[in-house]
């Protein structure tokens, strides 16, 4: 188990954010970063009926460039929370386990909430309590460009890049796998709508794949 890791904050995070999560026994959300755009921090991906597709959070930034994370506000005008739930039903609403779990999901996501960081962690939360994961994630103190003792992954598991290969991803069946192959590392959603319950041991598994390739 990786003694200490330190994540940024994301929106339904994908299935290696939360096995990365699995595998520490001390987890850190980063809180005192300069906003970056285009990263999972405001955004996830679905596998739709056209294919892969992103869902992106639409936010401000109060103070420019010069943001913190934290200070990002939603999009009070836009009728994205609407428009991402029909996508969402329009993607799992077949699934196995959409109704078991969508009212949950639902009541947190159009939450009257300001800003993106209190999004997340509200959705974060109810994420590890329906998956049944026992950890405590803290809060960063201070800013640290690069952290000591610590596994940095705030930006290693991002939409552009390739955390993990798709072979740490056993195949499950989705929605769509008579049309599409096998996606691997969406958002937790597309796990959690196929697997349900079995969801955590789906991370686990994905967990012991990382370990045995240290």
């Amino acid at each position: 188990m990786t003694p200490s890791i330190l994540l940024s904050t994301a929106y339904f995070p994908p299935v290696s954010w939360f096995a990365a999560l699995l595998r520490s026994s001390n987890a850190s959300i980063e809180v005192h970063e300069t906003y970056s755009k285009q990263t999972y921090r405001n955004r996830c991906h679905i596998l739709s009926p056209n294919g892969l597709q992103a869902l992106t959070v639409p936010v401000a930034k109060p103070f420019g460039n010069s943001s913190k994370t934290t200070e990002v506000i939603l999009a009070q005008e836009s009728a994205w929370k609407r428009l991402h739930w029909k996508a969402l039903e329009t993607a799992y609403n077949t699934s196995p386990f959409f109704l078991f779990y969508c009212d949950q999901i639902a009541k947190v996501l159009f939450e009257d909430q300001t800003h993106l960081f209190t999004l997340n962690h509200s959705l974060l939360l109810l994420m590890l309590d329906l998956l049944d994961m026992k950890r405590e994630v803290s809060l960063t103190s201070h800013f640290e460009k690069e952290p000591a003792d610590c596994c940095d992954l705030r930006n290693r598991i991002h939409p552009k890049k390739q955390f993990l290969d798709s072979h740490y991803f056993p195949v499950y069946t989705q929605v769509f796998s008579t049309k599409y192959h096998f996606i691997a590392d969406l958002s937790i959603l597309d796990l959690l709508f196929n697997e349900g319950p079995a969801s955590k041991d789906y991370l686990l598994e994905v967990t012991e794949k990382m370990l045995l390739n240290d």
